[in-house]
């Protein structure tokens, strides 16, 4: 499963091009999805919503909900974790994607855009009025102060506590300042890039109910705003709303987590599986309203389970599984519509510098051996054998579908094609001793160019042990065939370990300091990938001791070019961006997968819901039965 590093916005990069639409009906086999198009296809809107019913939707397969509290910490900063709690009850800021777009709607955020003035600095934001918290206030900048100053605080106890955390960005540097009931203004201590200024910075924000969770227990008394805008007073506040987040018990009983602005209120959550259920929020504000009388988000410990659940008839959209894409006729005949799409963002394994193995932190910051791995990994192969044509090549932190302003060079051309003689050439003129099929070693120790590297004694191993998310299934096929072919033509042994997606998140993130007992744990893991967002830096994930660099990747190289993604107005230089991570491997990237959905063709809705399901994102309140 994907993790959730959408720094801001909802999930996710701008500009999608029409999409060539490939039916999939009356076939046996699946219609492969190419780089210009979408998988299947969604049918119109019809039939006349019956106002009332049970809609059952899936939760991210094998990952249940951990977290509730919208200021997310990195150990739960993942799509299944937190995302849906806050796509339902408490609105971001800014939302998107719209469809499979990563625009702004501006109709579903509870910002309206921004005015820009002092020369590129300051961001005036007005909020929509028609939203109101379920006790009837209205949302205020009160509200986004109160995030604003929360976050600060996560930080300030420990940079893990806040998941997009970046050294020097965001809260640092922005003044927050209110000017009205709905206007509020932040002003950057620097003129940086726009779009990474509207997305990654000012689209962290989500308007959290000031008056009601500004409370430092559950009998305490409601502290004054003069208290918790100091750093003091909102580290209380904090300490206690992460530490009611950590009790799932509490979710669906505390009264803390009954205000809400979005569409849906909790009613109940089982905390041993992490299913839950919903009513729809009658204060709700946005512009559509649901048309069913409840909400099931059901937990299923991995995907075949899911897949079998919809076909018994306990869900009404779930997510097809790739192995089972051959039974689309079937699917068709039994009532199921099919759609996918890739998801906007990157698949890879994340490489850990600092686990001393095997002297592996000294093998793997080795740039040529990053390139003799890459040099295995045959994505052509995968694209057709284990995605079954669902899914696009992608060598970098940008994707090449969606499409953006952003694609780089490299989003499409393989710098390190599938070549494992490259591999051997490699590592034998830099000093080791290639055995396929057995076991590759290091010949000359040494810091010349045609020596092991530096920290390499001679007869080290090329060795590493790669843990890996047992959901999705095609994550297992993908690392076991990636295994076989370093062995058998490099004479490099992977040893696979299966792992569930929570304890890799929960467990291998070297940048959390709790995690730094299993920091020699692992040498390199599979346990998804991320989501990009409107603007595809990835300084959160790869820049030196970000947030979410779990493997503390540390190269100048890069870090120059996501400052330049930051600070220039042009697009080009994300583009460079993409470039130099697709150069410089921070991990081994990955095809692109679409994400499919199945659904009932009793089920309708406008065509974007369907597509940002494809995106992770849902709208359950865009859906309904047909009469």
């Amino acid at each position: 499963m994907k993790r959730f590093a959408r720094t801001g916005v909802q999930l996710a990069v701008v500009g999608l091009g029409a999409a060539m639409t490939l039916s999939a009906c009356g076939s046996s086999s699946p219609t492969k999805a190419v780089v210009t198009g979408a998988f299947g296809s969604i049918p119109a809107e019809h039939g006349t919503a019956t106002g009332t019913g049970t809609l059952n939707l899936p939760e991210f397969a094998g990952v249940p909900p951990t977290w509730i509290f919208p200021v997310v910490n990195s150990a739960n900063n993942s799509i299944g974790s937190v995302t849906l709690f806050e796509q339902f009850m408490w609105r971001p800021l800014y939302w998107a994607p719209t469809g499979n777009q990563e625009v702004i709607d501006y109709p579903l955020s509870i910002g309206e855009q921004p005015v820009v003035s002092n020369g590129g600095k300051t961001f005036t934001i007005t909020l929509n009025t028609a939203y109101k918290w379920s006790n009837g206030a209205p949302v205020t900048a009160d509200d986004v102060l109160f995030d604003f100053d929360l976050i600060k605080a996560a930080i300030a106890e420990n940079p893990a506590n806040y998941a997009p955390y970046a050294p020097g960005q965001f809260p640092a540097n922005a003044t927050f300042k209110v000017i009205g009931p709905e206007t509020f203004s932040l002003t950057f201590n620097s003129v940086y890039n726009q779009g990474w200024l509207l997305w990654d910075e000012i689209g962290q924000l989500t308007p959290l109910p000031s008056t009601e969770w500004n409370v430092t227990s559950a009998t305490s008394a409601h502290v004054p705003m003069s208290t918790w805008e100091t750093l003091k007073g909102a580290e209380s506040i904090y300490n206690y709303l992460s530490g009611l987040s950590a009790d799932k018990g509490t979710y669906a009983t505390s009264p803390i987590w009954k205000t809400v602005d979005g569409p849906f209120t909790l009613t109940s959550f089982n905390s041993t599986t992490g299913s839950f259920s919903m009513v729809p929020n009658p204060s709700y504000g946005g512009p559509i309203k649901a048309k069913f009388s409840t909400l099931n988000l059901n937990f299923y410990t991995d995907e075949t389970a899911e897949y079998d659940a919809a076909l018994s008839g306990a869900l009404d959209i779930a997510y097809l599984p790739f192995q089972n894409l051959p039974q689309l006729k079937s699917l068709k005949a039994k009532g199921f519509d099919i759609y996918g799409y890739p998801g906007d963002g990157f698949n890879y394994i994340a490489y850990n510098f600092k686990d001393t193995t095997g002297h592996w932190n000294d093998i793997i910051s080795q740039l040529y051996v990053r390139q003799a791995l890459a040099h295995l990994q045959n994505e052509s192969a995968e694209i057709k054998g284990i995605f079954l044509g669902a899914a696009v090549p992608a060598y970098t932190t940008i994707p090449s579908l969606p499409k953006t302003d952003y694609i780089p060079t490299d989003a499409t051309s393989d710098p390190y094609p599938y070549s494992p003689s490259t591999t051997v050439s490699i590592l034998k003129a830099h000093g080791w001793k290639v055995v396929p099929g057995g076991q590759t070693t290091c010949a000359k120790a040494g810091t010349a160019s045609d020596e092991c590297g530096a920290g390499i004694p001679a007869g080290t191993p090329l060795a590493l042990n790669l843990p890996y998310s047992t959901t999705p299934q095609w994550i297992g096929e993908v690392v076991d065939s990636l295994a076989s072919t370093a062995k058998t033509y490099a004479g490099i042994t992977i040893t696979p370990e299966s792992k569930t997606f929570s304890f890799l998140t929960e467990n291998y993130d070297d940048e959390v300091p709790s995690d730094a007992k299993y920091i020699n744990s692992w040498d390199a893991m599979q346990f998804g990938g991320f989501t990009s967002n409107g603007y595809p830096t990835v300084q959160t994930i790869f820049y030196t001791n970000a947030g979410g660099n779990f493997g503390e990747f540390n190269n100048s190289i890069a870090n120059t070019a996501m400052n330049a993604s930051l600070n220039s107005p042009n697009p080009d230089a994300l583009k460079n961006e993409g470039n130099v991570m697709a150069t410089q491997l921070p991990g081994m990237f990955e095809a692109n997968d679409d994400n499919i959905i199945m659904f009932k063709n009793n089920i309708s809705g406008p065509a974007a819901a369907f597509e940002t399901f494809t995106q992770f994102t849902y709208l359950p309140e865009d859906f309904y039965f047909v009469k």
